[in-house]
């Protein structure tokens, strides 16, 4: 009788030994021993697809909830004034939505046309100027006729010629060495200034139209000046 439970008692102690060594076993495994989200950072159950880089959002670990959501928000922030910035590029060619007008309000006058640049009518080639008894002689000559009027300002010490439409060719400044009326003159903008020593008036104005040889057209001005012309 006592054979019969030792023989029935050992082949139990084998069965709970293997089941002891079993257990310990399964216990020092790190794969079974990764519970929750450490189990998913340590092993992710789907591999990165081939040819795809991705870039961790962020690398520093913070246990703090409240300063983990703040970073987040920081971040989505970030991304949200680059997104601003880049639109109103996208959107700059596009037209503008028109702005409802209020009940009893006249709409405003639509916008002019973009001004289109201004055609030139020629180039001035040259200036010649001339001493005479009875007058000093200004001729500016010219590809094409000047649409233009002569003025005289600054109590008469001063020609002005507008030249806006029109090329020039050549010095925009000049100083006169010797002369009786004309002391010099400079361009700007567009508009010829010439300097005179004494008062002086326009006698005549006129616009010579190419003729024989002479291939351009000549602005002529005559100055008079009482201190020095007859």
């Amino acid at each position: 009788m006592r054979r019969g439970v030792i023989a029935v008692r050992m082949p139990l102690f084998f069965f709970c030994a293997a089941l002891a060594l079993l257990t310990s076993a399964c216990s020092g495994n790190n794969a079974w021993r990764a519970v929750g989200p450490a189990a998913v950072e340590a092993k992710p159950v789907l591999a990165e697809p081939e040819g795809l880089n991705f870039t961790p959002l962020f690398a520093e670990k913070i246990g703090n909830p409240d300063k983990r959501f703040q970073r987040l928000e920081d971040a989505v922030q970030s991304v949200r004034n680059d997104l601003d910035s880049i639109l109103p590029m996208k959107l700059g060619a596009a037209e503008a939505e028109p702005v409802p007008v209020p009940p009893g309000m006249a709409p405003p006058p639509p916008s002019p046309p973009p001004t289109a640049a201004v055609a030139m009518a020629g180039d001035v080639t040259g200036v010649r100027i001339a001493d005479h008894a009875d007058k000093t002689r200004v001729v500016l000559d010219m590809t094409a006729s000047p649409d233009t009027t002569a003025r005289i300002e600054r109590k008469g010490r001063m020609l002005v010629i507008p030249l806006s439409n029109m090329n020039w060719k050549g010095r925009e400044s000049w100083e006169a060495d010797s002369a009786q009326l004309v002391s010099g003159y400079h361009l700007e903008k567009g508009i010829l200034y010439v300097d005179l020593m004494y008062a002086a008036q326009i006698k005549t104005m006129d616009v010579l139209p190419p003729t024989g040889q002479n291939k351009n057209y000549r602005l002529l001005v005559d100055l008079f000046s009482p201190e020095l012309h007859k």
